[in-house]
């Protein structure tokens, strides 16, 4: 087994080529394996490790803001664990599990987002991780994922008074400030 240790800041990470069977999916899948901070990223074959890597980069700055190499909310990482959140980097949809949270090669910007090559996705999907499985774990009242906590009236307000729902909004009032129309994402991902 080869392994790589990447600095990121000062966080040493390293790129294992063994599965991860944790999730229940298949070992033989996943090719390239990360952990930040006890958190796992996972990526086929297809993926390159300039694109681990950044996702890797992103997970440690969103946990670790300050690069002091210390978690700045461990409750929060806690959860993560807790909760089995981990990111599947792949170039197929067939290959990530329901378990994970999934980030595709394609859309995986290491450069950044631009004009031609899109958004990155990363920062979207990484903080999917982190707030599915911590914040909204470790402070239910404030951060959960559904009707009544305090980030999900705040954004009803944004949305111009629009309620919770299951499925998304075909249509917001006027004075809404916060829209959003991807079809696929339903209350809980809205929040």
């Amino acid at each position: 087994m080869r392994r790589y240790v990447i600095l990121i800041g000062l966080l040493p990470l390293l790129i294992s080529c063994s599965g991860f069977s944790e999730s229940g999916v298949s070992s033989d899948v996943w090719k390239k394996e990360v952990n930040v901070f006890g958190i796992t990223i996972q990526a086929t074959d297809c993926v390159s490790d300039a694109k681990v890597r950044h996702a890797a980069n992103v997970l440690a700055e969103y946990l670790d803001n300050d690069n002091d190499g210390v978690i700045d909310n461990p409750a929060v990482v806690d959860q993560i664990k807790e909760n089995n959140g981990w990111l599947g980097m792949s170039c197929e949809a067939d290959d990530v599990s329901a378990a994970a949270t999934e980030l595709f090669a394609e859309e995986t910007h290491p450069d950044g987002s631009s004009l031609n090559s899109g958004f990155d996705a990363t920062l979207e999907e990484i903080l999917h991780v982190i707030t599915e499985k911590g914040y909204a774990n470790a402070y239910p009242s404030v951060f959960a994922e559904r009707e009544g906590s305090s980030i999900a009236n705040a954004m009803d307000t944004a949305r111009g008074g629009v309620k919770g729902s299951g499925k998304p909004v075909d249509s917001y009032p006027a004075d809404a400030w916060y829209t959003y129309d991807d079809k696929t994402c339903d209350y809980s991902c809205m929040v």
